[in-house]
């Protein structure tokens, strides 16, 4: 079973070997930062149950800040570029791929934000039950 956990340390990871320069904040903040950062964030987390599987659905985000020697915001259009390569169309958790839905750069009160929605089905871990069927005796 995929874990919320398993995926976010996977997104990390990917982050932290595409900016090796840069670094993954455990808070979001509001200060300029001498260096790339980003803090990533689970929204809209969805999970639709059936008998023996379900569907998760959920979007990641990633709020960038660029360093503050970024002249002319071409660091940022970098950063964007080398996110949308590495979040395209899918990326690997456990033994399996998740797909990658879309992605959307988008700015809000002065942040940058990158983020894409993740869609995967999860088969149900379901305990066996060894008991044999009962002998039926019709009269």
């Amino acid at each position: 079973m995929i874990t919320l956990r398993e995926i976010k340390s996977i997104v990390v990871g990917i982050i932290e070997a595409a900016f090796p320069e840069g670094r993954v904040l455990t808070k979001n903040v509001n200060e300029e930062l001498d260096i790339p950062s980003f803090f990533i964030e689970f929204d809209n987390i969805r999970k639709n149950s059936r008998l023996f599987n379900y569907e998760r659905d959920m979007t990641i985000r990633i709020y960038i800040y660029p360093s503050i020697n970024d002249e002319g915001g071409f660091q940022l259009l970098d950063i964007i570029e080398k996110l949308e390569d590495n979040f395209d169309l899918k990326f690997m958790v456990q033994d399996r791929y998740l797909k990658i839905t879309e992605t959307l750069t988008k700015k809000e009160e002065g942040i940058f934000q990158f983020e894409f929605h993740v869609n995967y089905f999860e088969t149900k871990e379901m305990e066996e039950s060894n008991e044999l069927m009962q002998e039926l005796n019709f009269k």
